[in-house]
């Protein structure tokens, strides 16, 4: 029986949920048009100026439909939340809580076609939604954001969709929760974060949270659907988690996601889960994803069909520059492309980078000139120096590395532009554990078919008689607890090879209590 104390508290929490302002808001409008109710319903046409004024806490239920920021044809308008504020879509307009929502229906667009000038899209909106100066928890959950464009070098040139900038010293939390990116775009190579970007100085800091999300059809000069910036002490910190990234195009890197002016302050990081990064284009480097300084972490991630399409640079799905200090685990690399490393891109300048690979699967990545799979190259100055020390690592543990085509190296290839000569330069390529389509040395390696029960159905699951089974390393400590289907990592005493652990062979066998497809 609860206690009086534990009343008290159940009280408090149902008074605070009830005390939150609610506005409920249709295209139309209704009633004296309060929001108070939904017979009462906020117009859509004040929908902007609403979200600019409420005070913290407030919530805004918002019927399906299309939403714009402006009726006046100005392509500085936006929806500019408010700190604090929440913004719920995909509303019939009869619910009385949010759980009544039936996700995946009931579409709420906020658009910037502002003209409805449907096949232009020069006269939109520069920004559809922007955030700036905030300080309070700030949600948007089921909005669609389409249309934000942005041409050459104009208002700032960056976040066509949700423009983040926190330029006061505040601290933000902000997440994203089941909305759609489609069609924000930038036309301009100096551009950064076409769908979303968080910029970030003067010592303020952005934990942005992205779930759930759907990013298509943007585009940026950097990282077509999100770029960080930070400058002058700004930090961001950004988990992706459960999102679809497809035909979304870096017009000089990152076709999805770009680091390239992120800082190595360690509160800068990037951390994405569970996400598929499916056809997009980087231009110069990183298909998919262009890593920065800051520090990654990527685990049970598809990447496929993505690519680079200028002749000078590569890495179909990942480029990896600067001091890049990344963690892949369980992850899946097929039918990348690039001239230079069909599935990743690496270079060091006056710097160390390190890429780890952990229980990844590499598989039918091609490069039209060199390394099927991997490539790594050294850009220097033209003086030595003591204190100059370069490295390049590629660290594979517990990989499948198969069937990746190249002229020059299907594998593995390493290059340097250099003017000098110095031991402290240095290309590693270091794999452990690992089945390779050709022989490297290392400790535990093999070169064995791999025995995937359908690879070209995208199925990279292992048979029984595979070789990768039992075979990863015995005694390593940096295990995920599941592999990238969410089955235990660790079936009969000992890890097996690539992205997916072995189905239980005679016992002994931990039972599966969840397997995500």
């Amino acid at each position: 029986m609860p206690t009086f104390p534990q009343l008290l508290f159940c009280l408090f929490l149902s008074l605070s949920a009830l005390s939150q302002p609610i506005i409920r808001v249709t295209t139309s409008g209704a009633g004296d048009r309060t929001g108070s109710s939904w017979a009462n319903a906020l117009s859509g046409t004040a929908l902007a100026g609403s979200v600019a004024s409420a005070t913290p806490g407030t919530q805004f239920w918002v019927a399906a439909g299309t939403y714009k920021p402006t009726t006046t044809g100005d392509r500085m308008a936006s929806f500019s939340i408010a700190s604090g504020v929440q913004v719920y879509g995909g509303f019939v307009g009869s619910e009385s809580a949010l759980n009544e929502r039936i996700a995946g229906t009931n579409e709420t667009t906020f658009s910037g076609d502002i003209y409805n000038t449907p096949y232009t899209s020069t006269d939109n909106s520069v920004h559809v939604m922007s955030v700036q100066n905030a300080s309070q928890l700030i949600i948007l959950n089921s909005i669609t954001v389409f249309g934000g464009h942005i041409s050459g070098f104009d208002y700032g040139s960056s976040g066509a969709g949700l423009y983040i900038n926190q330029s006061a010293p505040l601290s933000l939390s902000l997440s994203v929760i089941n909305c759609n990116f489609i069609g924000n775009q930038i036309e301009n190579w100096m551009s950064g974060g076409g769908a979303i970007i968080a910029k970030v100085d003067n010592y303020a800091s952005v934990n942005l949270s992205i779930t759930g999300s759907y990013f298509s059809g943007n585009k940026a000069g950097f990282g077509g659907a999100y770029a960080p910036y930070q400058d002058n002490g700004g930090s961001v910190s950004t988990l992706i988690d459960n999102c679809l990234f497809i035909n979304n195009e870096g017009l000089y890197a990152g076709g999805a996601i770009d680091q390239s002016y992120s800082s190595a302050d360690p509160l800068n990081t990037l951390t994405i889960k569970r996400c598929k990064f499916i056809s997009n284009n980087g231009t110069y480097k990183g298909g998919a994803i262009s890593l920065g300084y800051n520090q990654t972490r990527v685990s049970e991630c598809i990447f496929s069909s993505n690519g680079v399409s200028n002749y000078g640079y590569g890495g179909g799905a990942i480029s990896g520059s600067g001091a890049a200090n990344s963690i892949f685990t369980n992850c899946i690399f097929s039918k990348n492309i690039a001239n230079y490393g069909g599935a990743l891109y690496s270079t060091s300048d006056n710097s160390v980078t390190k890429l780890i690979f952990r229980n990844c699967t590499f598989f039918n990545n091609q490069a039209y000139i060199a390394g099927g799979a991997f490539y790594a190259i050294f850009f220097t100055g033209t003086q030595p120096s003591p204190f100059l020390f370069n490295r390049n690592d590629t660290i594979l543990e517990n990989c499948i590395v198969w069937q990746n085509t190249a002229p020059d190296s299907p594998v593995y290839k390493d290059q340097y532009w250099i003017s000098f000569e110095s031991d402290r330069i240095k290309n590693s390529f270091l794999p452990t554990y690992s089945d390779l389509q050709e022989s490297y040395p290392g400790i535990g390696n093999i070169s064995v078919e791999p025995a995937f029960i359908d690879p070209y159905s995208n199925n990279y699951r292992l048979l029984a008689n595979s070789p990768a089974i039992n075979t990863g390393d015995p005694i390593i400590t940096a295990l995920p607890t599941s592999d990238y289907a969410g089955q235990p990592r660790v079936q009969n005493g000992r890890v097996d090879m690539g992205a997916y652990e072995s189905a239980c062979l005679p016992a002994p066998c931990i039972p599966i209590t969840a397997v995500r497809k």
